[in-house]
């Protein structure tokens, strides 16, 4: 029963793969490694998804029939930071993404950040001394 169970949760997170990479129109290769609901606030708050792959972090929401979608490289994220305790703001060489309601919002921005360090293999003190915790 319990290898029946793997197959199934195995399935189960290939589907989720295959949607993630299809929604946001990614390489084949790009897997979730980590998704939480939270929302970003413009004219009114879009409740979604935040999602974190090994090159990419997404969000994905869809409010009256208006689907946001979100797709920021890892490479292209010049700071992470907690603010509050359940925001975060992700800074991208174009824009600024504010993301509520976020759970653990400290280990996410850890995440990202080692996202982003593995992604351009070098150390960027501007990303470094933006990151707080």
């Amino acid at each position: 029963d319990d290898e029946e169970e793997e197959e199934e949760e195995l399935d189960e997170q290939s589907v989720r793969d295959r949607d993630f990479r299809r929604t946001f129109a990614l390489p084949a290769t790009e897997m979730i490694i980590s998704e939480t609901p939270c929302y970003i606030k413009r004219i009114v708050k879009e409740h979604g998804r935040i999602y974190v792959s090994p090159n990419f972090v997404c969000f994905n929401a869809r409010v009256f029939g208006k689907t946001t979608k979100v797709v920021m490289a890892a490479k292209d994220i010049v700071s992470a930071k907690v603010e509050g305790k359940d925001a975060l703001s992700v800074k991208t060489k174009r824009k600024r993404w504010h993301f509520y309601e976020v759970r653990d919002p400290a280990s996410l921005c850890d995440m990202i950040t080692r996202l982003h360090d593995k992604s351009t293999r070098s150390t960027n003190k501007e990303f470094a001394s933006a990151h707080s915790r």
